[in-house]
């Protein structure tokens, strides 16, 4: 493990124990570490079992309601714990089904923005809801063409600069098949001209499907 190799190093706990290769047993095999259970209470590898089984540390249970592990069924059958409903809002298990039929909870508009479950058309059927477009901005649900076609929406411009828009997968496709279209190269020239046929067809069909509006 990094932490043992380089045991002379000034690790920052804080940000190792929300870190993803950080596991519950790692924790309970260096005890003397100055672990933050407010950070590993977001960890995705702390499930509600671990939190079970030990209720003598501090968890955060505002960080614990952002926990991926953390289904809106585990919220109802321990209502009597503080859960934090602005985390909650942005939780990937909370669905517009959910908020919908507990409309009672003081559920955050801001932060339901930028959950992955809620689509442009949830939006727009439910113009009365205090959604932020700010928060939206960030939402990977969007594409351009939802921007280009409400241009009149206060959309934040820098945050959409950094929206993938669900568009990293073909990005990545596009990446491996240039780096396969350079290897070909090597093959024979008839095979070689088959091939980038072939290739030259999944191109064009990936990069439209990374810039399609």
């Amino acid at each position: 493990m990094l932490m043992q190799l380089f045991q002379d190093n000034s690790w920052d706990y804080e940000w190792l124990s929300q870190n993803p290769n950080i596991t519950w047993e790692i924790v309970q095999a260096n005890p003397d570490k100055s672990w933050s259970y407010e950070m590993l209470s977001e960890n995705p590898n702390i499930t509600w079992e671990i939190v079970q089984a030990h209720p003598d540390k501090p968890w955060s249970y505002e960080m614990l309601s952002e926990n991926p592990n953390i289904t809106w069924e585990i919220v109802q059958a321990h209502a009597d714990k503080p859960w934090d409903y602005d985390e909650l809002s942005m939780n990937p298990n909370i669905t517009w089904e959910i908020v919908q039929a507990n409309e009672d909870k003081p559920w955050s508009y801001g932060h339901l923005s930028q959950n992955t479950n809620i689509t442009w058309e949830i939006v727009s059927l439910h113009p009365d809801r205090p959604w932020s477009y700010y928060m939206l901005s960030i939402n990977p649900n969007l594409t351009w063409k939802i921007i280009y076609e409400n241009m009149d929406k206060p959309w934040n411009f820098s945050l959409l600069s950094k929206n993938s828009m669900n568009r990293q997968p073909a990005a990545t496709k596009i990446q491996r098949i240039f780096r396969r279209y350079k290897k070909i190269k090597r093959f024979k020239r008839g095979a070689y001209f088959q091939l980038r046929k072939l290739f030259d067809q999944y191109l064009v069909k990936y990069i439209l499907e990374f810039i399609r509006v």
